[in-house]
């Protein structure tokens, strides 16, 4: 029995008679479900996916008044129901906060990180532009046992509508775009040039192009990567494409077919077999958009294909927009590259979350230290050296000194007078974060600790974090970063502020202050 089956069976058979004894006159106001993050919500739970975060229960979604008034008691008698009747359930943080009486506000907002309203819920182009794929799968999976309120299934019924036409017009483009640059250009060059490591990048990041363009020709959300080929096999439309890339990517390297052979651009080295993998899935794409009517065929050059889906009034993301794109990419490939003693951390799974808030942090810095700081980034993936990992262990300092003395003298030194420039940048954004406190203590306090005195092994002050973050940037790029800040002290501006400000935007809310007063 899947975890989806099992949901309906514990709500049928006791949860629908708790509610209508514990709760009559909200019986019918009670939308009961199974659907959100995990594996679990799609039905593709086995006994690897079972090792974290799994266990039975359903969902209950109540409105924000309803909820006030019984959720907690709910939520008491929803824990007593699974006590009697699944007792090997025991408490999982992460996993109590995805299943029993939630708001429906809450359900959307934790998956889809903006501001989502009861009633009249659209979302604007911009709003569908910068929503994640995966976040979209996992709001509209699973399913909804009884909904007699309709609330719920409003908005999901909203998002299950998909993307609007020039919305998914420009997402279709640019996978076509990223399947042409790695599996049609970039992996052939790589492989002239004998690089080897670089045309396997070309080779993973090309097949999961068109993994998402299958999605895409099928008007099917993507769910989170480890799952993409699993759910590819299901989608009605391109099937022979998963048996294409299972074979493209089972192929042992292909040096040999390029002993003596003279690249060209214009031709398709025939003797590599992945090469000519990659152009029969290319060829798939090119008659599946012609079959569509959105390609006049000609080619199976997918990046010329691609121009002719983009709306001509489509604006393209300006310069600095994409450099901040890329950055946050690099940082996510090497946040996904962290080992944790304990195991992987959840927050390396939130692709959501981190794009969120580096992108706020980035779009407050000035251009030379973005440009500055990719060099960085750059120079550690090709040194095999990971600065996401450097900056946790820098942290650790404070929070597990004992771990960081055995670290230390594996990390980059840094001369004295650096470090002292450093903590006069620290102290400045210490004071800028109290500021932000008094003006804004409610927003303030969903974040971290400030001062480095507050640090414990699990909770890490903006203090600590902005020192270990300080020590990983190289020369250059601190001394860009410096001057950036004493400007924004010169012109009497929070930099902390700012940033917040950002990522409160991008979360839905018109302002900090509008986050402020919908904060509890």
């Amino acid at each position: 029995m899947t975890a989806a089956e099992r949901a309906r069976s514990l709500y049928e058979t006791y949860g629908a008679p708790m509610l209508r004894e514990r709760f009559p006159d909200y019986e019918g106001r009670v939308a009961v479900g199974f659907a959100g993050e995990g594996s679990d919500c799609f039905g593709w739970d086995d006994a690897i996916s079972r090792d974290h975060d799994y266990g039975p229960g359903f969902c209950l979604w109540l409105t924000e008044g309803d909820y006030a008034r019984i959720g907690d008691a709910l939520n008491e008698a929803y824990d007593a129901l699974l006590a009697s009747h699944a007792p090997e359930a025991g408490y999982n943080p992460r996993l109590s906060g995805r299943r029993g009486a939630r708001t429906i506000r809450s359900f959307y907002e934790g998956i889809l990180h903006l501001r989502v309203g009861e009633e009249h819920f659209s979302l604007s182009e911009a709003q569908w532009l910068a929503l994640d794929e995966d976040a979209l799968a996992a709001a509209v999976n699973g399913a909804v046992f009884r909904d007699d309120l309709g609330a719920f299934s409003s908005i999901r019924e909203t998002l299950r509508g998909y993307y609007p036409e020039r919305v998914w017009r420009r997402r279709l483009a640019h996978e076509l775009r990223m399947f042409s640059q790695y599996a049609q250009s970039n992996y052939a060059r790589s492989m002239a040039r004998g690089d080897l490591l670089t045309a396997g990048l070309c080779r993973a990041r090309g097949t999961e192009a068109a993994l998402r363009l299958m999605f895409l020709l099928n008007r099917r959300y993507a769910p989170y990567y480890k799952w993409l080929r699993r759910a590819a096999g299901g989608l009605p439309r391109l099937t022979a494409v998963c048996g294409e890339l299972d074979r493209v990517m089972a192929l042992p390297e292909q040096s040999a077919a390029w002993e003596g052979y003279a690249y060209d651009a214009s031709r398709v080295n025939t003797a590599d077999a992945v090469e000519a993998g990659f152009e029969r899935v290319a060829a798939h794409f090119a008659r599946e958009l012609v079959a569509q009517g959105l390609s006049s065929g000609g080619t199976t050059f997918l990046d010329r294909l691609a121009a002719e889906l983009m709306p001509e009034d489509a604006p393209q993301p300006p310069d600095r927009e994409r450099l901040i794109g890329e950055l946050v990419r690099l940082e996510w490939r090497q946040f996904d590259g962290v080992k944790n003693e304990g195991g992987r951390a959840g927050c390396q799974d939130d692709w959501t979350t981190f794009r969120i808030m580096r992108t706020s942090q980035f779009r407050a810095w000035d251009e030379p230290v973005l440009a500055s700081y990719r060099r960085d980034l750059l120079d550690a993936e090709a040194r095999g050296w990971n600065l996401l990992t450097e900056k946790y262990a820098r942290m650790m300092e404070s929070t597990a000194p004992e771990e960081y003395a055995r670290l230390r003298d594996r990390l980059p030194r840094r001369s004295e007078e650096r470090l002292a420039r450093q903590e006069e940048v620290v102290a400045l954004h210490v004071g800028w974060n109290e500021a932000m406190a008094a003006r804004y203590p409610k927003y303030s306090a969903g974040g971290r600790p400030i001062h480095t005195a507050e640090d414990t092994p699990y909770a890490t002050s903006s203090e600590t974090y902005l020192r270990g973050e300080l020590g990983t940037y190289s020369d250059e790029t601190f001394a860009l970063y410096r001057e950036m800040i004493l400007r924004y002290r010169e012109r009497g501006e929070n930099l902390v502020e700012r940033i917040a400000a950002e990522q409160a935007r991008q979360y839905g809310y018109d302002s900090l202050a509008d986050a402020e007063n919908h904060l509890r």
